[in-house]
Formats: C-alpha cells, sequence, structure tokens
C-alpha cells in the first residue's frame, strides 16, 4: 500500500498568471502518480475551451513521498514552454513569465552552464553569418532580444544565483564558477565586430523606421552597448578595454563569492542595537554568546543596523567590518 503522501502542492490559478507554492524534503524523479495528479488537476484547467465554465481558483494535488519541488518546478517550467510530448503549450500573453527552474547539485549547473555558453555562441555565430546586404530585424536583432542572449535567458539566473545563498559549499562554488564564464562570455560577446557590424548595418536600413518605439530603442541601445565595449575604438585601445572588461568581470565575481562566503561575527549587547526593534534583538541575542547579540555582515543584519540604529559607535564597527580595509 502506498505510504500516506507528506507533502502537498498548492497551486492558485489566476487569470494573470499562477504561483506555485511547493514544499518537500525528497529530491527524487517525479512519479507516475504524481504525474497523472499534475496533469489531471493542472494541464486539464488549460486545455478548457474558453466558453467552459472556468476551472477552480485553487486546484491542489498530493504529492506522493518520493517527489521533489524541483521536478515540480520542472513540470510548470515545461507546461509554459511547451512540453516536449505536446501535453501543453502556453499560448498566453508575455506577462505570463516561467518560473526559474533552480538546479540542485554542481553538476547541474555545470553541464547547464556548459549548454547556455554553447547555445549563445551559436547564437551569435548566426548572427554573423548573415550577409550585410540581407540583415533585416528577425535574422539580427531579434536574436539578441530572446534567449539565448545573456539578458534574457532565465537559465543564467539559475546557474548562478545560488552562489549568493546556498548553504551547500559546493554548489556556491560551482555557480561562482558558472558566474566567471558566463561574466566572460557576455565580455566577449559584447566584443563581436561581426555582430556589431549587422545590427549597424540594419539600423542604417528603411526596415529600421517602420519599427515600434521599443524595438528601435532597443538596436539604438544594443548599438550603444556594443560601442561602450570598445568597437568604435582603433583596435589596439579596443583590446586594452577589452583586457579590462574582463579584469573587471573577475574581480566583481571574487568579490561576490568572497561576500557569500563571508563568516565574520560581530558581538553587541542589546542596548546597543537600540532603535533596530525587539524582534531584531530577540532574533540574535544568545546565539552564539550568552547576553549579547550576534550580528554577521549579511544584508539582513547590515541593512537594518545602519537604517535603524541610533548607537553611532555600533554603526560605525559594523560599516568597518564589512567596508574597512581589512574586510573579506
Amino acid at each position: 500500500e502506498r505510504q500516506r503522501p507528506t507533502s502537498t502542492c498548492i497551486l492558485k490559478s489566476h487569470r494573470k498568471g499562477r504561483k506555485a507554492i511547493m514544499t518537500s524534503t525528497h529530491h527524487k524523479p517525479l512519479c507516475p502518480c504524481c504525474q497523472r495528479a499534475y496533469a489531471a488537476n493542472i494541464l486539464s484547467g488549460d486545455r478548457a475551451a474558453a466558453d467552459t465554465e472556468p476551472p477552480p481558483k485553487i486546484a491542489r494535488f498530493l504529492l506522493c513521498h518520493s517527489c521533489a519541488p524541483s521536478d515540480v518546478e520542472r513540470a510548470l517550467a515545461a507546461k509554459y514552454t511547451g512540453s516536449p510530448d505536446g501535453a501543453s503549450v502556453h499560448t498566453g500573453t508575455s506577462n505570463n513569465v516561467p518560473p526559474i527552474v533552480w538546479l540542485l547539485t554542481p553538476s547541474e549547473i555545470q553541464s547547464q552552464t556548459d549548454e547556455i555558453l554553447a547555445e549563445t555562441k551559436s547564437n551569435l555565430d548566426s548572427i554573423a553569418s548573415v550577409p550585410l546586404s540581407s540583415v533585416t530585424f528577425a535574422n539580427t536583432v531579434t536574436k539578441l532580444m530572446t534567449p539565448p542572449n545573456y539578458k534574457t535567458n532565465p537559465m543564467v539566473c539559475a546557474v548562478k544565483f545560488l552562489q549568493h545563498c546556498s548553504t551547500d559549499p559546493d554548489i556556491r562554488s560551482a555557480a561562482q564558477d558558472a558566474g566567471k564564464r558566463l561574466s566572460a562570455s557576455r565580455v566577449e560577446g559584447r566584443m563581436r565586430g561581426d555582430v556589431y557590424e549587422r545590427v549597424k548595418a540594419f539600423s542604417l536600413t528603411e526596415e529600421r523606421e517602420r519599427l515600434s518605439q521599443y524595438e528601435k530603442h532597443f538596436v539604438k541601445s544594443a548599438l550603444g552597448d556594443f560601442e561602450r565595449a570598445g568597437l568604435a575604438l582603433s583596435s589596439g585601445n579596443a583590446q586594452k578595454l577589452r583586457d579590462l572588461l574582463e579584469q573587471d568581470a573577475a574581480v566583481c565575481s571574487e568579490y561576490g563569492s568572497n561576500l557569500g562566503g563571508d563568516a565574520t561575527k560581530l558581538y553587541f549587547k542589546p542596548e546597543e542595537l537600540e532603535g533596530c526593534g525587539d524582534d531584531f534583538v530577540k532574533e540574535r541575542l544568545g546565539k552564539d554568546k550568552e547576553g549579547v547579540c550576534t550580528i554577521t555582515l549579511k544584508y539582513p543584519d547590515i541593512i537594518p543596523i545602519g537604517t535603524n540604529c541610533v548607537v553611532a559607535e555600533t554603526r560605525r564597527l559594523v560599516a568597518q567590518a564589512r567596508e574597512g580595509p581589512a574586510a573579506y
């Protein structure tokens, strides 16, 4: 007999989007029973005709003991982009943004980063292969507006964001490495003179004049992005700028890693945190030492202190620990 379900997925359906709330402690593949429950309760609502009675505002289904939130998130993401078996293809407006599929292992992060980099290079190469006399909005600019382009690819966030918040050092390290590789790729993409030439050539066409204001703005913005990367400079100065941009990306990534991995702790008496509120003090009182509050350099600690603490010396000590010469 199947074990009683211990996890619940509640999906609130709205005409302008859906929010999924999922809780579980397991990380195994979505099993057949949960897949059937998902299809029956969620996908069926999307298949309903417009003139039929709308689905209930709250649809529930129970997950069995083997399922994981990540698997459900993957299923929800597939629902918006069109699942491989054609079970559901989302046809809503652009206001419906698919949920981020969080990657939970270093190997997932690495493999997805490899895929993003390969697709990004292939996308830029396809733009560069277009003859200058044949450039159009569709074969040039559109490819910079949609995934896998860096700024519009949700998987970029999925592979690098956990460096800031994961409790697993291996995941933080993998996400940090992904961030470095993606930053380097972005610098390289902005230095693609062959792509810049196609965008610039399109900007001089009659088709550009027929674009909407938004599309015209994107063309102008894309040209500016390339030119800020040095493509309007001489070859020697452009290479110097590229080296500086790569160094900047590496330093920014290292700073983010140091910030996420920092274990600095400061200790203050409750009266030294006056103005921060009773709840703030109670949450930190006695965590490491009796009678004092433990303060880290993470944002949930330093922002309330910098904003609300009336004790100037406390604010000074926190600022010095975070921004002083010995910081990180």
